[in-house]
This record gives structure tokens, sequence and C-alpha cells, in this order.
């Protein structure tokens, strides 16, 4: 309450009063604890010692965890199916799952010969025995090998009345099966371009194309030398590998948007790897 020109002002002196309790209390406190440590001193007690192993006592008090070894003999389980492409005898490949891209020619499929073991795979992406990823799909993929497709569904899915398909292309493993994925040191890429870094510091911002020996086709696709290349399918360039694994995606026939950076203009392309597969098959080579 707040006095006028002719009454007291209590405010103030209740604030005064508040504070009197205050260092009245905070005496009390640090009078208690000085006659502690005088009444431990004249007990011939040193007070540093009595609190560290009050402390001490405290922690032993507490619950200690302790983990326990491994049983001897006891070894982590070795993932199933890794070494089945050296097998000696042919291993029928399981289909465990799928993962859908933008298209039937994008996304993954997790395959093994074992479904709890699987491997993930890249639409296009070329397995032990030779054969391509050219297709995923929700419960199957589709995977080619020297003109043969055939067709392999997520176990489990499998139509009733499909019957079991025993193509070579869904096993792997075999001394006949290993030969069929003999490394071709052929680049069909390389064919139409030559890729070069181009880089921000120490960080890759681009990739600059120019003509290789099939100009005709580097052309064709709508490049022009010295383009720089900043994404592919919206994903920026920041590593060489994954991009220029992105871009040989064209070679099997997928279509591509890529975003350049063409004479100091940001253009967008949209680039038909159905031109390389007709070019290829034009070929003599």
């Amino acid at each position: 309450m707040r006095g006028d020109a002719t009454g007291p002002t209590l405010a103030p002196a209740r604030s005064g009063a508040a504070r009197n309790r205050f260092a009245n209390a905070t005496l009390a406190t640090m009078l208690g604890c000085s006659v502690a440590l005088y009444a431990l001193y004249v007990s011939g007690v040193d007070p540093w010692l009595w609190w560290s192993d009050y402390r001490e006592g405290r922690q032993a008090q507490a619950p200690v965890q302790v983990r326990k070894p491994p049983a001897a003999g006891v070894v982590q389980p070795k993932p199933i199916g890794t070494d089945s492409s050296v097998s000696p005898v042919p291993q029928r490949l399981v289909l465990a799952a799928t993962r859908r891209g933008r298209n039937a020619s994008d996304g993954t499929a997790s395959i093994g010969i074992n479904a709890g073991s699987p491997q993930i795979y890249r639409a296009g992406a070329l397995l032990a025995n030779g054969a391509r990823i050219v297709e995923i799909h929700e419960d199957s993929i589709i995977i080619e090998r020297d003109g043969q497709n055939v067709r392999l569904f997520v176990e489990g899915s499998e139509p009733a009345s499909s019957a079991v398909d025993d193509s070579a292309l869904l096993s792997v493993g075999g001394q006949d099966l290993a030969l069929a994925a003999a490394p071709d040191s052929r680049d069909e890429l390389t064919d139409v371009m030559r890729v070069t870094p181009v880089f921000e510091g120490d960080a890759v911002r681009a990739l600059e194309v120019h003509a290789n020996e099939r100009s005709d086709l580097f052309g064709r696709l709508g490049l022009q030398a010295g383009d720089q290349i900043t994404s592919v399918n919206g994903e920026p360039v920041t590593d060489v590998f994954s991009s220029i694994a992105a871009l040989r995606r064209l070679t099997q026939g997928e279509a591509l948007l890529l975003t350049v950076v063409r004479q100091g203009q940001t253009e967008t392309l949209s680039l038909d790897g159905a031109v390389v597969i007709a070019s290829a098959r034009e070929s003599p080579n």
C-alpha cells in the first residue's frame, strides 16, 4: 500500500524486514557450519579427510553394473549368403524386398540366397551371375542377360498359379555362371563423354563434360562442350563416383533429368537413354 502526503509508506518497511530475515538465516547457516567444523577439529578429526571418507562411503554404497564377459567359444553370427557367388553349386536367388523409385528403372532391391541376409542393389546393377536388374516393381523385379528376361517375385508374394522358374538367371554360383560375370573393359559412357570434376575449395560442385569418340551421340543427347552438371535427377553433385554412376544409367536406357550450368546460365536438360541404346545397336562395333 502506498502512502499519500499525510500517511506512512509500508512497502519499504516490508522489504526491509524480508532482507533482515534472509540475512539472519544466512548468518545462522554459516554459524552452524563453523560450529560443526570446530567440533571436528577439537575432536582431532581433519574436516577435509572426513568429507573425503564420507563421499567414498556413499559411492561404495551405490550399485555397480558389472558387464559379464562373453562365454568362451561364443562368436558373432556370420551373414549368410555373402559368399554365394563363389559357391561350387548354383544357389537360387531370393528377393527379400523392393523399394520403388520414380519409375520402374529406379529404386533398390534386396537380393541374396537367404531372405535374412540380403544385399541391396540399385536398378541397373549387375549381379554376380552376369544378369542386370532392368526393372523394379512393388512385388518383383525383372532381370536380363543375353536378351533373356525373367521376373523374380518378392519371397511369399508369388502368384498361386505361377510355376517354379528354374532359369539360370535366378541362380548364382557354380563354375559355369562365374564366367558370365567376367568384366568388360569397355565403358559406353566414356565413349560418349569425357567427365571432369569441378571443385570449389576441397568440395566437388559439378561435373564438366566434353564430347569423346561418339561426339555425334553427345550432341544428340542435348549436351554441349563445357556443360557443368550440378545435379542428376534432383541429387546434387557432391561425390564424383556416385554422380558418374548415375550418369552411366543412360547406357541402360534410363532417362535422366540434369541441371547444368551452360555459359553462366542454369538450364534443365532431359536426356533420353533410349538414344544411347539405339545408337549401340546401330554401331558396327
